[in-house]
């Protein structure tokens, strides 16, 4: 079974020919256009036209649903290639059950939502993966060319949300509720305390500080988030003579919910979100299309919590 991801970019705009620009207001960037009516606009016409042909990259793509409940705009498109014939085969027989042309394609369903305040300089978009399939680069492209076209004294940009801005967050808004200490082998003075064994062995020696109270580790926060930055090491924010440890774990609640991090390879937390367990199949096999925008809505609602990027 294939796994399902949300993965969450940043929205805005900014002037295009001045150094160092600010973002502008996403609801009157050029002094009247709202950037969510704008977005709305260009799906429209998708499904208008009924699909969109990227022929640079033989990529077809079509608008299933929309919706807006402002601030909000989601629905589903749909995408797949085209430009090369096949036996579609059926596989419980080995059967060709059809041919398939050049012109035809095998679209997969995907989920985007955004979060476009007209108040606000930033805002935020959520994407669905299927398994190693996206919509990433085709969604972006239409947006971004149709904009280019309408609006060119202006950059729209779309990027990745930033992974050191989000765990920023949760470390200074959250509670850190444990840190572990991990040393990536068994030293051998441990393994002869624990097994009677005098050598190294494979295995990880963890050493978890759990306290009963919140605000345990609050004189740690700034530290924790320097070792994040990159602009100190965690043994000069955690010395400890008596156990060499390799690596940082920290248990955060933020707004009810435990998240894990790897001080260490903090980026891992990137703005993909497997939602795998949360979600519901339909018959055909995919996603339940309103099982996604549930968790979707969840996720969106929390990053804008917890990272205040919308602001």
């Amino acid at each position: 079974m294939k796994k399902v991801f949300l993965e969450a970019y940043v929205v805005s705009v900014r002037e295009k020919n001045l150094k160092k620009a600010p973002n502008l207001v996403l609801g009157k960037f050029d002094g009247t256009s709202s950037v969510r009516f704008i977005f709305k606009k260009y799906f429209e016409d998708i499904k208008q036209h009924k699909v969109y042909n990227i022929k640079e990259r033989e990529r077809s793509v079509g608008l299933k649903t929309l919706k807006e409940e402002a601030p909000y705009l989601y629905g589903t498109l749909q995408a797949g290639d085209y430009g090369y014939a096949s036996d579609i085969l059926d596989t419980t027989t080995g059967n060709v059950n059809y041919k398939k042309k050049k012109t035809d394609t095998d679209p997969t369903p995907f989920h985007f939502e955004f979060c476009l305040p007209d108040h606000s300089k930033k805002g935020l978009m959520l994407i669905q993966k299927f398994g190693t399939l996206g919509i990433r680069t085709d969604l972006v492209y239409i947006i971004e060319e149709r904009f280019k076209q309408h609006y060119p004294d202006f950059m729209l940009e779309i990027n990745p949300a930033v992974p050191a801005d989000i765990v920023n967050q949760y470390i200074r808004k959250g509670n850190i509720e444990e840190i572990s200490f991990i040393k990536h082998t068994i030293p051998a003075d441990k393994a002869d305390w624990y097994a009677g064994r005098k050598t190294e062995q494979p295995g990880e020696l963890i050493l978890t500080v759990k306290p009963e109270k919140p605000g345990f580790f609050i004189k740690k926060v700034s530290g924790i988030v320097e070792i994040v930055k990159r602009t100190k090491k965690p043994s000069e924010v955690f010395s400890m003579p008596d156990f060499e440890y390799d690596s940082i774990k920290a248990q955060i609640e933020v707004n009810g919910r435990s998240r894990t991090i790897d001080l260490d390879n903090w980026q891992r937390l990137k703005s993909s979100f497997d939602v795998t367990s949360d979600i519901e199949r339909a018959v055909d096999g995919f996603p339940k299309e309103s099982s996604v925008q549930k968790i979707s809505r969840l996720i969106m609602d929390d990053l804008i919590k917890d990272t205040g990027i919308i602001a």
